[in-house]
C-alpha cells in the first residue's frame, strides 16, 4: 500500500511540474511595439521667440491634432555632442544661472499644444538664449501599450533615444512644424 501511495504522490508531483511549465518565454515579440491605429511620429519645431504673458512667463502655442488614443512628449534640445548629434531633454525641466531660474513645461489637448517658459522674477534679466531660437521635438505616441496591456510605458521617457528605438521611429521622417 505504501508503494502505491508513494508512486501516486510521485506521479502527481511530476504531473504538476509538467503541466505548469510553458515554452512561450522564447517569444521574440515580447519587447516589440505593435499597434494598429496609432503610428508613432516625431515633429520638430524651432521656436524663434516665445510670446510674453507677463514678465515671468512666456508661451508658445501651436495647432496640432491628436486622436483620443494618442498623447505626446516634448523634448528640448539642450546641447550638441562632439559628433554633431543633438542632445534632447524631456520637459518639464528647470535651469538656473546667476540671474534666476527658468522652467520649461508643456500641456496638450486634442487641438493644440503649449510650451511654457516660466522664470523666477523677470525672464528678461536671464540669458536670452532661454527664450530665443529653441529647438523642440514633439513625439506622438499611443496612449496604450498592447504588449503589456497597460498604460504604464515600457520604456524610459526621459531617454529620447530609447523612446525612438522602442517605437521604431525613423528619425529621417521627422516632420518640421512651422
Amino acid at each position: 500500500m505504501k508503494k502505491i501511495l508513494g508512486f501516486t504522490l510521485l506521479i502527481a508531483i511530476l504531473n504538476l511540474f509538467i503541466i505548469s511549465c510553458s515554452n512561450d518565454d522564447n517569444n521574440s515579440n515580447n519587447n516589440l511595439y505593435t499597434d494598429t491605429d496609432t503610428i508613432p511620429e516625431v515633429y520638430e519645431i524651432n521656436v524663434t521667440s516665445f510670446t510674453e504673458v507677463n514678465p515671468s512667463s512666456y508661451i508658445f502655442r501651436a495647432p496640432f491634432t491628436l486622436s483620443n488614443s494618442e498623447h505626446l512628449l516634448i523634448y528640448r534640445q539642450t546641447n550638441v555632442t562632439t559628433s554633431g548629434n543633438p542632445v534632447w531633454e524631456l520637459l518639464p525641466s528647470t535651469y538656473a544661472d546667476n540671474y534666476g531660474t527658468v522652467s520649461y513645461n508643456y500641456d496638450f489637448s486634442m487641438e493644440d499644444f503649449t510650451i511654457y517658459v516660466d522664470g523666477y522674477k523677470n525672464i528678461a534679466n536671464l540669458n536670452p538664449e532661454y527664450i530665443t531660437n529653441q529647438w523642440f521635438r514633439i513625439v506622438v505616441l499611443p496612449g496604450f501599450f498592447p504588449s503589456t496591456q497597460s498604460t504604464t510605458p515600457p520604456v524610459d521617457y526621459n531617454d529620447y533615444n530609447a523612446v525612438i528605438n522602442y517605437f521604431h521611429i525613423d528619425e529621417a521622417k521627422t516632420k518640421l512644424l512651422k
